[in-house]
């Protein structure tokens, strides 16, 4: 990676409750001598996934097994070996492995029932009592006549800042635009399209969603964090929302920089990504008086808090929308954000709405449309007098 204009700065909190300040270190004025970093080949059961994702169901195994003879309680791989040697025909092995991986703790049990790859073994009596052995194991887990109940927890958040590079050669006051990620992705991860929107004049600051992402962690082995619970928590009465939880703890991040930079006003600007996008429109109807403008991307728009009053409520306080959608967008489909487009309309709110030739990716289109939005209505505004919120 080549080395970025300024540095990145990360900063924890206590999300939801309290605060915890991170100590700032310096730079070590005396470079380094130049580092190639070493490049590590994939494992076998990295070797093993891939073979088992092209199709080729024999060398899985055999990649499979080598990684089960040094690591023999990995679940999970004795799962995909089970569904590799199901795959090739072999129903006895792959009995014998799905049972093994069933002992070992795999226990997405759900999963497994309805695994295409599993069903030439599905029948089997040795299969349901694996599985029902599983369930026994799960259950033991709880205690009898228990009731389960959620409450919020307090965790560690993160968020990192990005400053302009003559921050430290300046007493200026920058505006703030907050990079919102996509569900499965990270502060890191989408904190890249800051080089894209230009580094000058504005502090970019990533926070990460609250929760990690289970299928990112298990699937692809990198962390992944989304602003959904683990857990369908939706059901029970006591659960907060999830988007409340995830706009509220954005502007606890915006508190937190505004104490500890040089940052112009009191409203922020938002660029988000799918589900950094929806998280945008939410933190736009829900807090009006906070934001100055969004750039939402591929994004959507919960009906109950992206009503006519909110986009009134916007209206009022000077607010500017940009939404962007890709035609070809395949995760999240664009025909809400063409609906928008006559509502905004009517709501007399200030916006553009721009269909791209894209899928759900951040094309070089995105970008252009992403870096117009901030020259013109966060660089620009903030050399203008900054209006108190209506």
């Amino acid at each position: 990676m080549h080395r970025m204009h300024a540095a990145w700065v990360v900063v924890f909190l206590t999300a939801l409750c309290g605060s915890l300040a991170a100590d700032e270190g310096k730079e070590n004025p005396a470079a380094p001598p130049a580092y190639t970093p070493k490049v590590f080949a994939p494992s076998f059961r990295d070797q093993g996934t891939a073979a088992l994702g092209a199709g080729k169901h024999d060398e899985a195994v055999a990649l499979y097994r080598k990684w089960l003879a040094a690591d023999p309680q990995d679940d999970t791989t004795w799962y995909n070996l089970a569904c590799a040697l199901a795959l090739t025909g072999k129903e006895e092995s792959a009995l014998e492995a799905f049972e093994t991986a069933v002992d070992a703790g795999f226990d997405d049990l759900d999963h497994a029932e309805r695994d295409m790859d599993l069903a030439s073994i599905r029948a089997s009596k040795r299969f349901t009592a694996a599985v029902a052995r599983g369930r026994t194991k799960q259950a033991a887990d709880d205690l009898p006549d228990m009731v389960r109940h959620t409450l919020r927890t307090e965790t560690i958040g993160t968020y990192i800042v990005l400053l302009p590079p003559d921050y430290e050669e300046t007493k200026e006051r920058y505006p703030v635009v907050f990079i919102l990620h996509g569900s499965g992705s990270s502060e890191t991860g989408h904190g890249k399209v800051a080089e894209h929107l230009g580094r000058e004049g504005v502090i970019y600051v990533a926070p990460r969603a609250l929760f990690p992402h289970p299928q990112v962690f298990q699937q692809l082995g990198r962390p992944g964090w989304t602003a959904w619970p683990p857990m369908d928590v939706e059901t029970r009465a006591d659960a907060p929302e999830p988007m409340r939880l995830y706009t509220d703890w954005i502007l606890r991040c915006a508190g937190d920089v505004a104490k500890r930079y040089r940052v112009a006003g009191t409203r922020i600007h938002a660029w988000g990504h799918s589900q950094g996008a929806g998280t945008a429109n939410v933190l736009a109807a829900l807090h009006p008086t906070r934001v100055a403008s969004y750039f939402a991307y591929a994004g959507y728009y919960p009906e109950e808090y992206v009503t006519d009053a909110s986009l009134a409520a916007q209206k009022a306080n000077g607010i500017h929308a940009v939404l962007c959608h890709g035609t070809q967008d395949n995760i999240v489909p664009s025909a809400p954000t063409l609906a928008m487009k006559p509502r905004l309309a009517k709501a007399g709110l200030s916006h553009e709405v721009h269909m791209v030739d894209a899928a759900h990716g951040i094309t070089p289109d995105v970008r252009a449309l992403s870096k117009a939005w901030v020259d013109k209505h966060v660089r620009k505004s903030a050399k203008e007098p900054v209006k108190a919120p209506r």
